[in-house]
């Protein structure tokens, strides 16, 4: 990372991280994850299939307040879903190249734009939750500001299932409805949450034999 870059993410200064990274993107941004390695060597930091055990993600943490939570994070997908989450300070993405969809449940707001223009963002309000997944043959490339961090589904409390599963109710029906809240075991509920959103889990563990 260069020093320029370092020191505003040292800063926080997300307007500042941002235009430095646009910067390295050429006019009609990126057509892979490979091409995006290219430009963005540091992505390798963290590269992995998708959640969903399909493609491929990388991300960089820029910027980490331990206190806080906060981080700034450059980050990229290809034919993949990113893991469920939520956002208990809400959380602000600038595109840079591609497009990331969304659950049709999911709150909050979404402008789309030139890749790196100020109205190509998704900001999510505190305690949002979602699960942003790319299209068949699409990527992404962006950098986000998240004030508190996320929640991972799987760490997630049953109180928080809870409200995520209610609020997806009031967006749009659910194609049932949760057994009484008291009749599972919280890795039950989780799971039940988990198809009753048809969020995209990683693949069943084979096991060894």
């Amino acid at each position: 990372m260069d020093q320029e870059l370092e020191r505003a993410a040292s800063l926080f200064d997300f307007d500042s991280v941002a235009r430095l990274l646009q910067a390295r993107v050429s006019v009609g941004g990126f057509t892979s994850l490979v091409d995006m390695l290219q430009v963005f060597p540091e992505l390798r930091d963290r590269l992995s299939h998708g959640y969903d055990g399909r493609g491929s993600m990388a991300f960089k943490m820029l910027a980490k307040d331990r206190e806080s939570g906060r981080v700034i994070v450059l980050a990229a997908m290809e034919n993949c879903a990113a893991p469920p989450h939520l956002h208990r300070g809400g959380e602000f993405t600038v595109d840079f190249s591609g497009g990331l969809r969304e659950h049709q449940w999911t709150a909050g707001s979404y402008t789309s734009g030139k890749p790196g223009e100020r109205r190509s963002v998704k900001n999510w309000g505190v305690n949002t939750f979602h699960q942003p997944f790319t299209l068949d043959g699409k990527s992404w490339l962006g950098i986000y500001d998240q004030p508190a961090g996320l929640v991972a589904f799987d760490k997630m409390n049953r109180a928080e299932l809870k409200r995520v599963f209610e609020m997806s109710l009031s967006i749009q029906p659910a194609p049932g409805s949760l057994p009484l809240f008291y009749e599972l075991s919280d890795e039950e509920y989780r799971a039940q949450v988990a198809k009753e959103l048809r969020l995209m889990m990683p693949p069943p563990a084979v096991a060894a034999g």
